[in-house]
């Protein structure tokens, strides 16, 4: 799949990796709005006859028989030599975000100075390739000529790591919780991991005390799939005063604070969202784009408080749902937690929440409660706590309408 990827880059045409567990429904619309003209897939995935206007390879076939005269002589559009990834943010709006070869090039060339990479090491593939971080994976490693291991999901993440003598690694909060969860069931186990970069989302304080208490290497990060995937990188963890921070901004990368909104350019700003053909990028006169993000720069260190599309207000007062996320995820049994707004009558909205705990089960809501109390106003605590949806663990980043009461 890697090779075949690449392959499509080099006769300039585009590569447009899909979610495989996305209804067919939607894979419809999302390949009409990106102007697809070929879908390669394994030959008992699709029927042909669902797709009027876009020919299905076999890519067994195509392996087998090398590349088909047809897609090399296929009508490319203006849109060459590029890379699309659908991304929805935090809203349920599905977009196509433009990356060209030069964008991921920068992207992995500003990670590679913070964190060492070299020939000797091993970087395992956690993270899935249509997401834009799977995708810095390759190009880093390919860059230092480093090593990608493949996952292996027969296999945790913790044998993965020893039979592959595993280096680096991407993870998101989940994979951490069960990498350290299978650590400590085991005995004497000795790693040789330089790095393991965190991303995806808040990761619980927690997690972070747990993972430095037997000296994993952990760096948090932020990023977007607007800006080819990271943008900034903590320095490896030490201590809890540490945990807010996303780290330094990484070098292609310029950054502003407008407001209390996060704004972004530089050399791996994406080209914009492609739509029936044609690409927009959505930034000011300036060339900045605002990434909808709210935060601010603490002696260089990017601090990122939500998304300004995700407040909303509660009998006059604003509420943040990422401040009170933070603030649960600060409870040792919650390993994740979502907070949304429920319509009300006499307050307009309320927070509700859901829980994501190490044993599955929601816990104790009162002793919750009362915890919260001592950590922010009574007002902006949930005033229902539901349990954690059952939704892939390689989801990255998760929609509203994932969570249903």
């Amino acid at each position: 799949y890697i090779a075949f990827m690449f392959a499509i880059l080099r006769i300039n045409a585009q590569v447009f990796p899909l979610n495989p567990n996305i209804p067919v429904k939607e894979i419809k619309k999302i390949l009409k709005k990106s102007n697809t003209s070929f879908l390669i897939c394994k030959s008992d995935e699709f029927d042909q006859s669902e797709f009027n206007d876009i020919k299905i390879i076999d890519i067994d076939e195509v392996v087998c028989k090398k590349i088909t005269t047809d897609l090399i002589n296929c009508d490319i559009n203006e849109v060459n030599n590029s890379l699309l990834i659908q991304t929805s943010g935090s809203s349920s709006e599905t977009k196509i975000v433009v990356l060209d070869y030069s964008n991921l090039y920068y992207s992995a060339s500003g990670v590679l100075e913070k964190i060492e990479l070299n020939r000797e090491d091993s970087w395992l593939l956690s993270l899935p390739l249509f997401h834009v971080g799977g995708i810095g994976v390759l190009i880093r490693c390919f860059l230092k000529g480093a090593s990608v291991v493949i996952l292996n999901k027969e296999e945790t993440i913790l044998e993965n790591i020893r039979v592959n003598k595993i280096t680096h690694l991407s993870l998101v909060s989940t994979q951490l919780y069960k990498l350290l969860d299978e650590i400590n069931n085991k005995e004497n186990i000795k790693l040789n991991i330089k790095s393991i970069l965190l991303g995806g989302s808040s990761i619980p304080a927690g997690l972070i005390e747990e993972a430095l208490e037997i000296n994993l290497p952990v760096f948090t990060s932020y990023g977007s799939s607007e800006m080819s995937s990271t943008v900034s990188i903590q320095k490896q963890l030490q201590n809890q005063q540490t945990y807010i921070s996303s780290g330094t901004l990484l070098k292609y990368r310029d950054i502003k604070i407008s407001k209390g909104e996060i704004f972004l350019k530089g050399k791996t700003l994406f080209k914009g969202y492609l739509k029936n053909n044609i690409i927009a990028l959505p930034v000011d006169k300036d060339g900045w784009f605002n990434t909808g993000d709210t935060g601010y720069i603490n002696k260089n260190e990017i601090i990122i408080t939500g998304r300004k599309d995700n407040m909303f207000i509660s009998g006059g007062e604003n509420i943040q749902p990422e401040e009170i996320e933070r603030k649960l995820l600060e409870i040792p049994e919650i390993i994740d937690a979502k907070v949304l707004p429920i319509k009300d009558e006499k307050f307009g909205f309320r927070p509700i929440a859901f829980l994501k705990t190490k044993n599955g089960s929601l816990p104790d809501i009162e002793i919750i409660r009362k915890e919260m109390k001592e950590k922010i106003p009574k007002y902006k605590i949930p005033d229902t706590f539901y349990p954690w949806p059952k939704i892939e663990d390689n989801t990255i980043k998760l929609k509203k309408s994932d969570f249903v009461c």
